[in-house]
């Protein structure tokens, strides 16, 4: 009899240890995944960002090729800056994806490649077709900051956004990547 008690208290203890791991590993696992969630919008937040005024550039550079060509003046081409992007400072990459983060982190080298080209441009023939340059860079890479945005979004398992206007800023950008 008292044989079968300490039995039933030893299946009792275990299955109580077992309950325990399993609720602890479950809070853990919550606990990574809200860490991953933060530290992945963030980013999204700021490749989503880039990539809206990537589209912006784009028009505005539109508007005015289209009036240095009206005015015969190409001042005003000189006005226009391409948007830049900052990694931003509470991003965190141990939680992403390797392979996402390490596009996230070359992404500032290339856009800073993109800018280059265009001021070789610039420099070696005129300012229109520096311009058009600027704008097809600016496509492409706003492109891929929002393609980036949507992969990180997937890797996180974020709802994917919801727009409340009627700007296709993405078909600006396809546009733009490919004349």
């Amino acid at each position: 009899m008292w044989v079968s008690s300490i039995l039933s208290g030893l299946a009792g203890g275990v299955l109580a240890s077992g309950l325990t791991i399993l609720y602890s590993y479950r809070l853990d696992k919550r606990k990574e995944h809200q860490a991953k969630t933060a530290h992945s919008f963030s980013l999204i937040s700021a490749l989503e960002a880039y990539a809206i005024n990537c589209a912006g550039y784009i028009e505005s550079a539109g508007e005015d090729i289209a009036e240095a060509y009206h005015t015969q003046d190409t001042n005003t081409l000189s006005k226009v800056r391409t948007p830049k992007f900052e990694i931003p400072a509470n991003a965190d990459f141990r939680t992403i994806n390797a392979a996402l983060a390490s596009r996230v982190l070359t992404l500032p080298h290339l856009i800073r490649r993109s800018e280059e080209i265009s001021f070789s441009i610039f420099v070696y023939n005129d300012a229109i077709e520096a311009t058009y340059s600027s704008i097809k860079q600016c496509g492409i890479r706003g492109l891929s900051a929002w393609q980036l945005a949507t992969e990180l979004r997937c890797d996180a398992r974020l709802p994917a956004p919801e727009f409340d206007t009627d700007w296709t800023f993405l078909a600006v950008l396809e546009k733009a990547a490919n004349p």
